[in-house]
């Protein structure tokens, strides 16, 4: 009997993980902290960016940062009610 398949993972939802957990440990973050907090190259992080930014989990901070917005948090929220 053959073993069934691992499925594949997303690499591009593995990539917005991964830039919004490096967002939350050095808010506000700037690129270049991103691209070596994530290993991603910088052209992969501005289109990720954009694309949290126009989802609203994202913005750019004052001090041309990126920062979480509260939107995230809606993310976990159920967590917290089971807890």
């Amino acid at each position: 009997m053959a073993e069934p398949q691992t499925p594949q993972t997303v690499h591009a939802l593995e990539r917005g993980l991964s830039l919004l957990a490096a967002i939350n440990e050095f808010s506000p973050a700037s690129l270049s902290m991103l691209v070596d907090a994530t290993g991603l190259p910088k052209a992969t992080i501005v289109r990720l960016l954009h694309t949290l930014r126009a989802a609203g989990y994202v913005e750019r901070a004052e001090n041309k940062g990126y920062r979480l917005l509260p939107r995230v948090r809606d993310l976990f929220s159920s967590i917290d009610r089971e807890s």
